[in-house]
This record gives structure tokens, sequence and C-alpha cells, in this order.
């Protein structure tokens, strides 16, 4: 009789010991559960802070980055193309040819040329298609050097177009036109680079950016068309 409560004790206690552990391992299973889904909140909140947050808006640098900007009249041997890079800096090229202006030891002619790099900066978002700043940093090398490159005489210049400190102001697309305004009217009324105003002005609008220094009274636009 007593080995039989012995047993009976020691079926209770295996019994109350494995109820015991299963009771030990939900806690531990709910314990884990409670973590994960902690955690999978926590990933869902990130998740929406980031598909709710903002998108950052392009600078009017990196609209206009790697286009390039022409300032001529579309008549004689001259131009001046420039680069916008997305950091504001700038670098361009001026070059003047004089096929008749040659000499013996330059029997192609004359070139007057200005490598130069700068930086634009004092930026303002005046509308939504126009952009103020100012040139505050121009560099080239000095002028009114002479080299002779393959039978070319090359003379170092100043950049045309543009100078130290001038006020710039950069249109977008979709930018109305002034043609009233005497820059327009002198190196874009006549179509400029591309010998046709419809090129890059359609319903009285620019279609193209268009960058005019209003210190000089200069106006440059992208080209070629195929660039936009």
């Amino acid at each position: 009789m007593k080995k039989i409560m012995q047993w009976g004790i020691g079926i209770l206690g295996v019994a109350a010991a494995v109820g015991i552990g299963y009771i030990g391992m939900g806690l531990i299973s709910d314990a884990h559960s409670t973590d994960k889904v902690t955690t999978n909140a926590k990933q869902q909140a990130s998740s929406e802070q980031q598909t709710n947050k903002p998108k950052q808006q392009k600078t009017i640098f990196q609209q206009i980055a790697g286009r390039d900007f022409w300032f001529t009249s579309g008549a004689g041997g001259w131009r001046t193309v420039m680069t916008i890079n997305e950091d504001g800096t700038f670098s361009g090229k001026f070059t003047d040819s004089d096929m008749g202006d040659s000499g013996t030891d330059y029997p192609k002619g004359s070139m007057k040329i200005s490598e130069f790099t700068g930086r634009l900066d004092n930026v303002q978002k005046v509308s939504a298609t126009a952009y103020t700043m100012t040139v505050s940093q121009l560099d080239y090398n000095p002028a009114n050097v002479t080299t002779i490159v393959d039978g070319v005489r090359e003379i170092t210049a100043e950049p045309y177009g543009i100078g130290l400190n001038d006020a710039i102001t950069i249109y977008l697309p979709g930018q109305e036109v002034d043609r009233n305004d005497a820059t327009y009217r002198m190196w874009l009324g006549t179509g400029g680079p591309y010998g046709d105003t419809t090129a890059f002005i359609q319903n009285e609008k620019f279609t193209l950016p268009t960058l005019f220094d209003t210190t000089q009274h200069y106006a440059w636009i992208v080209y070629p068309a195929s660039q936009v």
C-alpha cells in the first residue's frame, strides 16, 4: 500500500512537473511572440515614417546640370559655351575666330580664346520658374598671351558673356517671355544660335532653360534643343 501511494505521488509529481514545463514553455513562447510583434510594429512605424517623408526637391543647379548654355548672336565666328554643375560651379570656353587675320607663322588665321571656371552663389527663388544668383568666383588665364597652335594664332582673352559679381537670373521652361525686355530683343529676339525663336518658345513661354546676365544684359540659352 505504501509503494502504491509512493507511485501515485511520483506520477502526480511527474505530471505536475510536465505541466509546469508546458506552462513555462508557453510563457517563453508568448514572450518571444510579444517581442516579435513589438519589433514588427517598430519596423512598420519606421517604414510608415519613410513613406510619409516628403521627397526633397531638386535645386536649380540639379535641374540644369550638365546642359550646355550658349551665348552667341548666331552670326560671326564667336561663341561662349558654359556648363553648370550640381554644386553651382561652372566651366566654359569663349572662342572668336578670324581666319582672315593670318600671317607667315599662322596661315590658318587667329582666334581669341578664354577657358574659365567659376561659381554661382546667393541663390534666391523668385518663382516656380525663376531664380536669381550672383557670380561669386571667376577664374581664367591672363589676357593677351599669344601662342601658335597648328597654324592658328591663339590669343587669350577675358570670358565674354559673364563677369565676376554679375547678377544672374535663370528661367526654367514654363517661364513667360517678356518680349519688351531689351536683353531678350538683342540676344534672343532673332533666335540666337537657333536662328528661329520657335525652337525654344511656344505659347509665349520658354521651352528651354534660359540664363540672363542682368548686369551686362546678355542672354544664354540651352543648345542644342536635344539636351532638354
